[in-house]
């Protein structure tokens, strides 16, 4: 019996340590890519869209979204 305490113990510090270094891989790597996102969706928005007024309206969406995901990606890490 102590035997199995001090494995799932084990196992559990070692999974805990895996989860905090993805954690903190996964959160700057989207850090990183961030502003990419927004320079490139934006451009994008500006090639593919075609009236002028759907450009603006896709690129504020485009925004509204991201900041939506960067919310949502520091609440799930704890950063925020």
């Amino acid at each position: 019996m102590h035997d199995n305490r001090l494995f799932f113990k084990t196992v559990k510090s070692i999974l805990n340590a895996l989860r905090k270094t993805l954690s903190f891989l996964v959160y700057y790597a989207l850090e990183f890519l961030y502003p990419l996102l927004v320079i490139m969706g934006s451009l994008l928005c500006i090639m593919k869209l075609e009236p002028w007024p759907a450009k603006f309206i896709g690129m504020a969406l485009w925004l509204v979204f991201l900041y939506g995901l960067y919310n949502i990606i520091d609440r799930f890490f704890g950063k925020n």
